[in-house]
């Protein structure tokens, strides 16, 4: 009877191969029940209008780097282990003017010398404290030093007497910087201090192009897209997986975070199992714009929304 049900534990591979496993699902930590994804929207070309995202990033002291059409907000959240007190936010601070980084209240140091931003594409923050800014309308990538407040590089993402190619994501590992670019599609990889180099690219489906990237235990996850309005999960070694309409992919922890283009609920994590990516859950992002997903120092996930 539903009464006398018990939990009990398994415990060895003898008890595991003898199990009967009915609606459960297997993660990279271990056996949960069964799930099934939320129906999504149709797939057509319209459901990606205004699925571009820009990109959303944290510093060690859990200040969020959101990308807009020209400019870079900074916004100060503090300690999110516990949630966030909405109220006592401070407003976004935009970094960049018309030609200089803004001293924003609170800081120290001078405003330096930099040029407007060119339809951002793509922020992270390194290791040492630099923010990274892939510009799109400029085929370029930007170092600038949060401390010094100061661009200390920048990179044009261009082959030297060649095509230009057109950075539309980036993700940071430590000190490495992971791009990606369309026409041509490439994989870039770089640091503040050494130059662009150029990494095979895993195998993409049949007319996809890449679109975002994060990174796996060191390695790139790509999100690519088909003009069909399908996107794809693609990295080296694992089958490429059909996830819909989708925006925006971050790591946390050692699963692939998928977020969906905007008006759409769920943000979707996939775990890497043997050769193919597995579905863990699905979390609710009500109100998601479609800007940009990311994760905070204590391992949160953030996204951004319209709301004010």
């Amino acid at each position: 009877m539903a009464g006398d049900r018990r939990l009990v534990s398994v415990s060895g591979c003898d008890e595991w191969v003898r199990a009967a496993h009915l609606n459960t699902a297997v993660g990279p930590s271990g056996v949960g029940l069964h799930w099934e994804l939320p129906p999504g929207p149709d797939v057509t070309t319209e459901a990606v209008t205004g699925c571009a995202a820009r990109g959303l990033a944290f510093d060690r002291f859990c200040r969020a780097y959101v990308a807009t059409a020209d400019n870079v907000e900074r916004i100060r959240l503090g300690e999110t282990e516990f949630g966030v007190d909405y109220a006592k936010v401070p407003p976004p601070i935009p970094l960049f003017g018309n030609d200089e980084v803004r001293a924003a209240p609170g800081t120290f140091g001078a405003a330096s010398p930099r040029p407007a931003l060119a339809d951002p594409s793509g922020v992270g923050v390194d290791a040492d404290d630099r923010l990274v800014i892939a510009e799109r309308g400029a085929g370029r990538i930007a170092f600038v030093d949060l401390w010094q407040r100061r661009t200390v590089r920048v990179v044009s993402v261009a082959r030297p007497r060649a095509s230009a190619r057109t950075p539309v994501g980036l993700a940071v590992d430590g000190l490495t910087v992971w791009v990606v670019t369309q026409e041509p599609a490439a994989l870039l990889r770089l640091t503040a201090r050494t130059d662009v180099e150029e990494v095979r690219l895993p195998g993409l489906p049949a007319g996809a192009v890449p679109y975002r990237v994060t990174v796996l235990a060191g390695h790139p996850v790509l999100l690519a897209r088909t003009p069909d309005g399908h996107a794809w999960l693609v990295a080296g070694g694992i089958q490429p997986r059909d996830i819909g309409p989708a925006s925006d992919l971050v790591t946390a922890g050692d699963l692939v975070v998928v977020a969906p283009c905007a008006g759409q609920r769920f943000l979707v994590r996939y775990a890497a199992v043997a050769d193919t990516w597995q579905p863990v859950d699905a979390l609710d992002a009500s109100d998601y714009d479609g800007a940009g997903i990311g994760v905070t120092p204590a391992g949160r996930i953030a996204y951004t929304t319209a709301l004010s």
